[in-house]
């Protein structure tokens, strides 16, 4: 389906960050979009253009390259560590640097939480595990024994948790968990990704709260979270190009006026961009954002044309130069 530029409608979107991608006949793709607006004081016209687009995305990658730089200055200072201070068992009461816990919700209100180990994944002691139960109206207990509804915080096989898993018979959660019912203000259904050990009886109940893909049905992900779910799903059956473009050579000849998308389907072209004229003998290469001629590349690809970097590719039927720079068009 063809939509009208002048019909369209213009979206504000939010995204990561833009990369390479041969899936679009843009060749670039955003990681992670997310919808904020409709834009009913832009019209196709005013909307951000491609070459806007490659400019914005440039001056993006600069200050992120400028921002890690920083980072890894700041990592290379000598870091002034700081006496660890020694604690007594029973004795924090006394401890002037004892942490003051103070609730802040009653999200975990009657629930017992037995934690055994620290969490590197989120980079919290097994105290500072603690101390976030006890802030949301949890409290803390020295023993899985105190009763079963107590839940059990591992994120590592200690020896206590090797214990737990041979007798079988409690769920292991991990640390994550609550971190996540924190930022959800909620207690959150268990689902595969939180439980360090689940028993046989709440396994299946386990995997009813979340879909094929492992997907939740109750938490939204983030963007790592929804990268590493991608990355484990598996490819669906390859997509037949072949076929397309039998298909689409069919169409064409049986309907007299081509489509937008099909325009330049019988072009090849080649694009006579700075960073090719070395490689093809036609120059040095210049310094240059091409953004011209990488919007006229964009055009011809949208309408089905094969673009080649080889000059000297027979198959070549058009060639597209800038208006703005014919140095090299006496050699071409």
């Amino acid at each position: 389906m063809w939509i009208k530029p002048e019909d369209s409608i213009v979206l504000q979107i939010k995204a990561a960050s833009a990369g390479p991608s041969d899936q679009f006949k843009t060749g670039v793709t955003l990681r992670f979009p997310r919808f904020q607006a409709f834009r009913d004081d832009k019209d196709w016209k005013t909307a951000l253009s491609i070459s806007g687009f490659i400019e914005l995305t440039a001056q993006a990658d600069h200050e992120k390259k400028e921002k890690k730089e920083m980072i890894a200055q700041q990592k290379r200072r000598p870091v002034t560590k700081k006496k660890k201070v020694m604690t007594i068992q029973g004795a924090e009461d006394d401890n002037e640097h004892t942490y003051i816990t103070r609730p802040q919700s009653n999200l975990f209100e009657n629930i017992p939480f037995y934690v055994v180990t620290d969490s590197k994944s989120l980079g919290l002691s097994k105290h500072e595990i603690e101390r976030l139960c006890k802030q949301h109206g949890g409290s803390i207990v020295q023993s899985e024994r105190y009763s079963r509804e107590t839940v059990i915080i591992a994120d590592a096989d200690v020896i206590k948790v090797v214990t737990l898993k041979k007798v079988g018979d409690r769920d292991i959660v991990k640390p994550s968990w609550i971190q996540a019912c924190i930022n959800k203000h909620s207690v959150l259904p268990k689902e595969p990704k939180y439980m360090h050990y689940t028993t046989e009886t709440t396994a299946e109940e386990v995997k009813q709260n979340v879909d094929f893909y492992n997907d939740s049905y109750y938490n939204d992900l983030n963007a790592k979270e929804l990268e590493e779910l991608l990355n484990s799903m598996e490819l669906a059956d390859p997509i037949d190009y072949d076929e397309i473009n039998s298909l689409r050579l069919r169409l064409i000849s049986e309907y007299t006026e081509p489509t937008l998308g099909w325009l330049f389907v019988r072009s090849v072209a080649y694009v006579d961009f700075t960073h090719l004229a070395a490689k093809n003998g036609l120059g040095h290469a210049e310094e240059g954002t091409d953004s011209a001629l990488l919007s006229d590349s964009q055009i011809l690809k949208f309408g089905g044309a094969q673009v080649v970097d080889d000059f000297f590719d027979e198959t070549i039927n058009v060639i597209v130069v800038d208006k703005s720079n014919l140095t090299r068009l006496g050699r071409i």
